[in-house]
């Protein structure tokens, strides 16, 4: 999929809604992922297109769910499993980055 393809607005609104799920300021989630509050907040407003690595970090952090983000299908958060596991895919994820 092409970054053309998907709504700016869409996104940043969805966004805002993880942030308030999550009970965060703009400034709190731009602290965990290394951007600043205003940068989210033109973000979630439509006026800037998400960097790639903010959606990556967003999504392997927070446990977001990608194509939810992206495309407002299926569930907001990624199934939790149980064991570590999981948290070592995303440790190994986070270490990519």
């Amino acid at each position: 999929m092409e970054r053309e393809s998907f709504d700016r607005t869409q996104i940043g609104q969805r966004l805002r809604m993880v942030r308030q799920t999550l009970h965060l300021s703009q400034q709190q989630l731009g602290e965990k992922l290394a951007v600043s509050g205003c940068y989210l907040s033109m973000v979630e407003n439509g006026l800037r297109y998400p960097s790639e690595q903010l959606l990556r970090l967003l999504c392997l952090t927070e446990k977001v769910d990608r194509q939810w983000l992206e495309c407002g299908r299926g569930a907001m958060f990624c199934a939790q499993e149980n064991g570590s596991a999981s948290d070592s895919h995303y440790d190994r994820q986070l270490m990519k980055l």
